[in-house]
């Protein structure tokens, strides 16, 4: 179906690259990386997903969208039902919650979804973000490493899970908690979208990006995409963001950064291509 390269193609870097290929005809419309475990979706509602270390298949069906978590991953179709793969790592990870849903994120050993009432619901480690989500009506729901944030209908974020106050502080003191966001996202830091440009946090460090044309924090890092070229900062600490490998030559249409690798789609959505985090560059 796809095709694999282990070749590295990146001559900057003696890191990993992958590239995999959609089937004949068809084009991608989402891509989504986790632990070691990528899936996109074709234009066809088919789901593609392969692990970088291990097997990691897809079920078969077709799909309106889907979630790629820490070894783990959900999916939901049409109608919202959810189907959940992978480790369930002894935690209900991969436990499917009755109902229908209309957005559903995996995060770091959790997972929350919400419903057409703007009602949350979360499974998988209780210490992360699991126990007791704030009653909605939410507008978006995100999932990250420690805890989950969810969008209220105007645009206001508010998080809950391990550790929380960290990240409120984090946010306050660069006076992003009293932003209202029209896109939201999230991994190890979460990004909002206004007016103005991106703004994002961690529970250590913000950042903005008022020129980025787009954001993309995941579960170790951010990646930004400005026309088309990609620039990564991975895992913020104390003194801000740490610099890690780029992506490979070429332009891409949307990014998605896991814990090991990121990967970006083609300008074409025919091409991903997917690179370690971390490596040696050339010479050192």
């Amino acid at each position: 179906m796809l095709f694999r390269s282990d070749t590295d193609t990146d001559t900057d870097t003696d890191t990993d690259v992958y590239t995999f290929t959609a089937d004949s005809g068809r084009t991608f419309t989402a891509i989504d990386v986790g632990g070691p475990e990528v899936c996109a979706l074709q234009d066809d509602g088919t789901l593609w997903c392969e692990g970088f270390t291990d097997s990691f298949a897809a079920p078969s069906g077709t799909f309106s969208s889907f979630t790629v978590g820490s070894g783990f991953a959900c999916a939901l179709d049409p109608a919202g039902a959810m189907t959940c793969w992978g480790d369930d790592q002894g935690m209900g990870l991969t436990t499917t919650p009755t109902g229908t849903y209309t957005e559903v994120s995996a995060g770091d050993l959790h997972a929350c979804a919400l419903d057409s009432l703007g009602e949350v619901t979360c499974w998988g480690w209780d210490a992360l973000a699991v126990e007791s989500p704030p009653a909605g009506p939410w507008s978006s729901v995100v999932s990250g490493r420690y805890v989950s944030c969810g969008l209220d209908g105007s645009g206001v974020a508010a998080c809950w899970g391990e550790g929380v106050g960290m990240w409120t502080a984090s946010a306050a003191r660069d006076g992003l908690d009293l932003r209202t966001w029209t896109e939201f996202r999230g991994g190890l830091s979460f990004c909002g979208k206004d007016g103005t440009g991106w703004g994002c946090w961690s529970d250590t460090a913000t950042r903005t990006y008022d020129g980025m044309l787009d954001v993309f924090p995941g579960s170790d890092g951010i990646c930004t995409l400005d026309t088309g070229n990609a620039s990564c900062d991975i895992e913020p600490d104390t003194d801000g963001w740490r610099e890690t490998n780029d992506a490979p030559a070429g332009l891409y249409s949307t990014l998605s950064v896991g814990s090991a690798y990121s990967c970006g789609l083609s300008e074409d959505a025919t091409q991903i291509t997917c690179w370690a985090n971390y490596g040696e560059t050339s010479g050192e």
